[in-house]
């Protein structure tokens, strides 16, 4: 796999004209979609962002998000994979010893309760090269909510302004044991047409509802580049939430992961302590 922050993806060392100019087509492009779908919503007055554990598996209708932090502890915040690019400040070190700076800040849009539409719009790259990453735009249609548990389809595209064109196709799902715990699942194919490979995540990661605003949990899961080698992901994630007036909820989210840190392959050693990643992030939810 190729080497992007802390995924095994190629940072660039710069992006020409070319990729430039795509750059700002897709990025032009998604801030148009967006605008599109505020200006066709009707009003709202409330973020409808409650404690982060009772959350639905998609945006309410007529929200607008701005993610410069993960909005989702499982499809939207893959780690160490190649489509999927959690949001966020993401510092760390790499399989090659190299540290890594990374920034990535989307974009949601709840078009109904239950059909969502996003975007990483400004992947940048600080370290150890420096560059834009590759764009992203994903919609979310939630098909099952019933009893606490939650089925959707999500689709992203990758926009190769960086690296290589991308479809990816999940399964998220959500399951609230209670009104204080809450899993987050699914499963997700990758497939990148660079070289025509195709990788493979199941994410999981169970929240608590420590308090109304503060949450946490542990997260794994597996993953398989090309089907070949697993990865099995460990760490902690978390937030705290402000509702800053009726319209208005900011998260702020942090994380710490090793993500093979066991591994049967790929990374160099079974057990990887030394690869891994720290996440700041900040989101802010609007009723519109």
């Amino acid at each position: 796999m190729q080497h992007r922050g802390m995924d095994f993806r190629r940072v660039s060392q710069g992006v020409g004209t070319a990729r430039a100019a795509n750059y700002v087509a897709a990025t032009c492009a998604g801030a148009t979609l967006m605008l599109a779908a505020l200006c066709v919503s009707a009003p709202c007055t409330v973020a409808a962002q409650g404690p982060a554990v009772q959350r639905g598996l998609t945006l309410p209708a007529r929200t607008l998000r701005i993610d410069v932090g993960p909005s989702d502890d499982a499809i939207l915040d893959g780690v160490g994979m190649e489509i999927g690019d959690r949001r966020g400040l993401r510092l760390g070190r790499t399989p090659g010893g190299d540290f890594s700076a990374v920034l990535n800040i989307g974009a949601a849009f709840g078009i109904t309760d239950n059909f969502e539409i996003g975007s990483l719009l400004l992947p940048i790259n600080f370290a150890p090269d420096g560059g834009f990453g590759d764009l992203e735009f994903y919609g979310r249609y939630r098909f099952v909510n019933r009893g606490g548990f939650e089925l959707g389809l999500h689709i992203t595209m990758q926009v190769p302004t960086d690296t290589d064109f991308g479809l990816g196709f999940a399964l998220p799902m959500r399951y609230r044991i209670s009104n204080a715990a809450r899993i987050d699942t699914g499963v997700e194919v990758e497939l990148l047409f660079d070289d025509t490979r195709a990788n493979l995540d199941l994410p999981f990661t169970l929240l608590f509802q420590a308090t109304r605003a503060f949450y946490l949990g542990p997260r794994t899961g597996v993953m398989s580049p090309r089907f070949s080698d697993l990865w099995v992901p460990l760490g902690l994630t978390g937030g705290y939430t402000v509702h800053a007036s009726r319209s208005l909820a900011v998260d702020l989210t942090g994380a710490f992961t090793w993500p093979a840190f066991f591994a049967t392959g790929g990374v160099g050693e079974t057990v990887n302590p030394g690869y891994f990643e720290a996440l700041l992030g900040v989101n802010l939810a609007f009723g519109l």
